[in-house]
């Protein structure tokens, strides 16, 4: 598997804990400072998503078929699912600080690693779609009445630039 992809998930599971700790704990004297701190580790965490995303991405490119595609890939989309969930929540904590009248710093940079993991987390999702077991049982239950068309009417149909109906 490979290594960016299982360290992303595991940096993803210490800042998950670290929020969740950190809501146990909530002290109202520090409130600022914390939320400063959370965002810093989400800042991390976010470079690193980009980081394992690039990684992955050469893997995709030099062998779309190899088994450390399907491995990596699911690490990542637990990874970057975990991420968006926990950036999420530090927004919300950003914007309670900053109706408070405070202002975080670097809360700039925080949302703009945001974003970019929400593309990460499309690029993810568009590599390894979620698949509903009961399309697999229609396009069986399809296939086994006929309902289909040969690779050779589907290539004709490109190189001629339609495809024929159902």
């Amino acid at each position: 598997m490979n290594n960016s992809a299982r360290r992303y998930l595991s940096r993803s599971c210490y800042v998950e804990d670290l929020v969740d700790e950190w809501k146990l704990s909530l002290d109202q004297a520090m409130f600022a400072l914390d939320v400063e701190e959370l965002v810093k580790e989400c800042i991390d965490l976010g470079n690193l998503s980009k980081h394992a995303w690039n990684g992955f991405r050469e893997l995709l490119l030099k062998d779309p078929n190899a088994q450390v595609i399907e491995d990596s890939g699911l690490v990542m989309k637990e990874a970057v699912t975990k991420t968006l969930e926990i950036f999420r929540t530090v927004q919300s904590l950003v914007r309670e600080m900053s109706h408070k009248g405070h202002v975080i710093q670097d809360n700039a940079g925080f949302e703009a690693i945001f974003h970019e993991t929400k593309k990460i987390s499309n690029k993810v999702n568009s590599v390894f779609l979620e698949v509903d077991p009961r399309d697999i049982e229609e396009s069986i239950a399809a296939f086994k009445r006929g309902e289909y068309r040969t690779s050779e009417e589907l290539l004709r149909a490109a190189q001629d630039g339609c495809f024929p109906p159902n």
